[in-house]
């Protein structure tokens, strides 16, 4: 399974390039969604346990960018109180990375049956967890 690998962050200057910014991760996101489809159970906790030690082992720059991002906020309209809500230190990047390796180690819900039910017509409709986060419909 590929790994796609974090981009570098580069400075928003605007809300217009923020949105565009945005639109890039989330096609990325699309991308990695279909490989993490095909992917086995253990090989999805792999991936998050690796970014998990990716997140530890980048914690310098991760701090950093936070700092950039927090200078940027009130140019974007954010709060005094908002930005300060953002602010991470060491210890809450640990607590994220300690939050990923607490999902790898959840089990596998995907295939599983999430939702059942049955029409007035009696068509009976099943959900199935996929890992877009969100059930097909049968």
């Amino acid at each position: 399974m590929p790994v796609h690998n974090s981009v570098t962050p580069r400075p928003v200057q605007t809300q217009q390039s923020l949105v565009e910014h945005c639109r890039k991760i989330a096609c990325r996101s699309r991308a990695a969604a279909g490989d993490l489809a095909s992917a086995s159970g253990e090989q999805r906790a792999d991936c998050l346990r690796a970014a998990a030690a990716e997140i530890r082992r980048d914690i310098a720059a991760i701090l950093a960018a936070n700092a950039r991002d927090l200078e940027a906020a009130p140019g974007f309209g954010l709060t005094e109180a908002a930005t300060d809500r953002l602010k991470l230190d060491a210890d809450r990047v640990a607590a994220i990375a300690a939050g990923v390796e607490a999902v790898a180690a959840l089990p596998d819900p995907v295939g599983e049956l999430i939702e059942a039910s049955r029409e007035p017509s009696s068509k009976r409709k099943e959900r199935d967890a996929d890992v877009r986060g969100c059930g097909f419909t049968k």
